[in-house]
């Protein structure tokens, strides 16, 4: 493995380094090994003498709280590490008349950070990703990899002898990047062409400085929503001019466990200006990544991308309500921005206030408990608010958005996947195409309100044609 396919893990076990403050765990501690378990999580496994002791008393299984517990390595060298959020789950003592005897413990960790040198010297970065296909995509930028190996034997050289030398080289060259320019960053996605048994789908995005953590959140997440698929962050590391390592940071990854790996790539438009489905163009993605990013705060981008992508792993019975729930927080959010967008009150402000006032004061006079009268008075804090589906049909409007009957219908029974109301029998076809319903109408409105694009995939109909936004999915 060269140096730029290491991330912080990968350091720490090919390294010299020791546990110089055990923080929680039992101790003294004579090895370990750290590796990902399958769920992709920072799993810490230490060797430790039969009688090794903690001074940490655990918490009881099910507390809330924030893990700060630390775990400080180092190395010969004097190079340092640090693992943080530690939680130790299993705790055994083997004892055996062959092998020595020892208490293993393990331990989940949130996050490990490595220090080589000066994080100033920093002018790359890595991102390192799970999640990231090579196909069905058709990438636009090539990866090219020479490896050159030279072998030199010396044969009784103090007594006349000879020197053999030999070398090789290979030379692999796949189309499998991209090249972007994203809010100032010039950064390259790659995906990885030859997967190893821990790799699902593994992948990287190598930057041009050292962006910050939050910078490339903004951008990761904007690439999910572009091509598709929910990007899981493995960590990052940092590298000099001539690509030594100055530091890295891998983390336990969250990929909702693990059903993110599952669906196939959705694009929420076409990226490319020729006609190939999953063709990946630079004009096209570098605007639509670019459009997210720049409407990223104002839409709140960060939780938004949360319950999408919960949305789409949830079960087809309570999906309609999650992308009900996601369509709901990005409407809010834009009206927010764009106060004379969308119908939010059905009376004036003041016009309300005086209605209020009147029947408020009906219920004082009425002759009911004080329980009664403080509920019929809490529900008039949201009766001047039209229904939802007032709200979401006037921001289309304002978008230039028609909102199609089989969307509209979708709309209406998303609640009955919120209240419990079962799939009638013989209608869980009906209940997928809902939900595929929903989604698109969340992907037309993110694409309008950001310009990202002016069309989109309509994976409802066979064939996943490609529609102009104000079109809306056929009924039939």
């Amino acid at each position: 493995m060269v140096s730029w396919e290491i991330e912080a893990v990968d350091l720490i076990n090919r390294g010299l380094f020791e546990i110089t403050d055990p923080g929680p765990l039992h101790a003294p501690i004579r090895g370990f090994v750290l590796s990902r378990n399958d769920d992709l999580a920072l799993i810490l496994e230490t060797n430790a003498t039969p009688d090794a002791k903690t001074d940490i008393v655990q918490p009881p299984t099910g507390t809330v709280r924030f893990n700060k517990d630390l775990v400080k390595l180092a190395e010969i060298g004097g190079n340092e590490a640090t693992l943080t959020g530690i939680q130790s789950f299993n705790v055994t003592i083997s004892h055996g008349h062959s092998q020595q005897s020892a208490l293993r413990e393990c331990a989940r960790i949130h996050e490990l950070t490595v220090t080589l040198d000066d994080p100033g010297k920093a002018a790359y970065t890595i991102e390192w990703l799970e999640n990231l296909p090579l196909s069905p995509f058709i990438w636009p930028d090539s990866i090219t990899t020479i490896t050159e190996t030279s072998v030199t034997c010396s044969i009784a050289l103090l007594n006349g002898g000879l020197t053999l030398s030999n070398s090789s080289s290979g030379h692999n060259s796949s189309q499998n990047a991209a090249k972007l320019t994203v809010a100032g960053q010039t950064l390259f996605v790659c995906a990885q062409s030859t997967q190893g048994s821990d790799a699902i789908k593994r992948g990287s995005i190598v930057y041009i400085g050292t962006p910050d953590d939050l910078i490339r959140k903004k951008i990761r997440n904007a690439l999910s929503f572009a091509l598709g698929f929910y990007l899981v962050e493995l960590g990052h590391t940092l590298y000099d001019q001539d690509w030594h390592i100055v530091a890295a940071t891998s983390r336990s990854a969250y990929s909702l466990a693990k059903r993110t790996f599952d669906p196939s790539p959705m694009p929420l438009a076409h990226l490319s200006s020729r006609s190939f489905q999953h063709d990946l163009g630079h004009t096209k993605l570098t605007q639509m990544v670019d459009a997210l990013v720049a409407n990223y705060d104002q839409l709140d981008l960060g939780n938004l991308s949360w319950a999408y992508w919960h949305a789409g792993t949830a079960t087809v019975h309570i999906a309609p309500a999650h992308f009900g729930a996601a369509i709901e927080a990005l409407q809010e959010a834009y009206c927010k921005s764009h106060p004379n967008i969308g119908k939010t009150k059905i009376l004036p402000t003041a016009q309300w206030k005086g209605l209020r006032e009147t029947i408020n004061g009906v219920i004082e006079a009425a002759l009911i408990n004080e329980d009664n009268k403080g509920a019929l008075k809490e529900k008039l804090q949201d009766i001047n608010r039209p229904p939802q589906r007032v709200i979401l049909k006037s921001v289309l409007e304002a978008m230039g958005i028609e909102l199609g009957a089989a969307e509209n219908e979708a709309w209406k029974r998303r609640n009955d996947a919120a209240h419990g109301t079962p799939i009638p029998e013989g209608e869980e076809l009906a209940a997928i195409r809902d939900m595929k319903l929903l989604r698109g109408l969340f992907n037309r409105m993110l694409l309008r309100m950001t310009n990202a694009a002016d069309n989109y995939v309509d994976y409802v109909t066979p064939g996943h044609a490609i529609r102009y936004l104000q079109d809306p999915v056929p009924s039939t």
